[in-house]
């Protein structure tokens, strides 16, 4: 079963896409804080520690 829904995963590129149309480049940490607001603003749970992916 996949983390993120396909709606996620739209909003989480859509995020990259404003980011780099305005210069703003991002690092893998900001990518995962985006990625546990996601799943903490739906109220879901993951093997995440608290959410928030690892360093994989």
């Amino acid at each position: 079963m996949p983390i993120l829904r396909v709606a996620d995963e739209e909003r989480l590129v859509n995020w990259v896409i404003r980011m780099n149309n305005i210069g703003y480049g991002q690092t893998k940490r900001e990518l995962k804080l985006v990625v546990k607001k996601i799943l903490d603003q739906d109220g879901r749970t993951t093997q995440f520690k608290n959410n928030l992916p690892g360093r994989d």
